[in-house]
């Protein structure tokens, strides 16, 4: 009874407690800067103050606790608060308000701040979408419609550029290699992309002049699918459907039973209203899909929307009625 007592008095002593709160201040601190080695400070400090502010029993517990982790494997998998590069995604870092998708600029209600988005992404020469630079230059707001007009103004002028070297190129070389023509039909391409901002006398003329070079593309890459989709794409545009179908006949024998010989009938059949066509086209994706094959994004949206097609599906079930003897 006596050694209790005296047990006690010792410990009611205060000097004794301040040396039992240094002490166990220290290993607080030691067990969070050893726990910091192999957690995130965030984790570490929350488990540190387990310890710290449950005398003993916490250190007791973050021990097993730790333990018992370890020989478990909990650890193993990642830990929600960190991001790749280890760094606590709420630790550091503010969201910047001043990062705005461009697509979404036009929701901006503030005239001045949507300006400032839009005119310093046109400076900086990040806008390469045509649609977001055909939404900002029918923009209520004048200055941000003139940066627009400017950049696109600018983009159609280098193009030009652009063609007349080559055609110079073609006029002063005798012999041109099938890269020169390639790169011509590039430029080509995306000069007429910009239908919109050129006259259509001279829009018409290098239309009938990117068919020409992707005629002759067809003999320097006949197995360069990609001139022949180019070449449909573009027939279709001037409206020369028999032209597009004559292209489509020679893809479809070099590339039979691939997803663009699919789409470009497809897309004959839908520009000339042709129920058959479509229905040839729907059925090579959809043998494309039960081989396994992964459709594109365009193949696949186009599939879903014209699949749905009743006739469509009622063509599907009477050929396999034939197939299978039914009457």
């Amino acid at each position: 009874m006596a050694g209790i007592n005296e047990m006690l008095a010792n410990v009611l002593n205060g000097s004794d407690i301040v040396t039992l709160f240094i002490i166990h201040a220290v290993i607080s601190v030691v067990f969070f800067l050893v726990d910091m080695t192999r957690r995130s400070k965030l984790r570490a400090l929350v488990d540190t103050a387990v310890v710290f502010f449950i005398p003993v029993f916490g250190l007791v517990i973050m021990v097993l606790y730790n333990v018992v982790a370890f020989l478990f494997g909990l650890y193993e998998g990642d830990e929600p608060e960190k991001l790749e590069y280890g760094t606590a995604f709420f630790l550091g870092h503010r969201l910047d308000d001043d990062i705005v998708p461009l697509n979404d600029v036009y929701l901006v209600p503030d005239i001045e701040r949507k300006r400032r988005f839009f005119t310093e992404a046109i400076k900086g020469a990040l806008v390469e979408n045509q649609q977001i630079l055909n939404m900002a230059m029918h923009d209520a707001d004048r200055e941000v419609a003139y940066y627009a007009v400017s950049l696109i103004t600018s983009r159609v002028e280098n193009l030009e550029s652009q063609i007349f070297v080559a055609e110079q190129k073609l006029l002063n070389k005798g012999d041109l290699t099938p890269n020169d023509v390639a790169e011509y039909a590039k430029v080509l391409k995306d000069y007429l992309n910009q239908r919109e901002f050129i006259d259509y006398v001279t829009w018409h003329e290098k239309q009938r002049m990117y068919i020409d070079v992707l005629r002759r593309l067809h003999k320097y890459f006949p197995d360069n699918i990609k001139y022949y989709a180019d070449d449909i794409d573009e027939r279709l545009r001037a409206r020369d459907y028999d032209g597009a179908k004559e292209v489509y006949a020679v893809l479809a024998d070099k590339f039979p039973g691939s997803e663009t010989a699919s789409m470009e009938l497809l897309k004959i059949a839908v520009e000339g209203h042709d129920r058959s066509r479509l229905d040839d086209a729907l059925k090579g994706l959809d043998a494309l899909r039960a081989g396994g094959h992964e459709l594109s994004d365009e193949a696949n949206d186009a599939y879903q929307y014209w699949a749905r097609n009743d006739n469509y599906h009622k063509s599907n079930d009477d050929d396999k009625n034939k197939e299978a003897g039914v009457a």
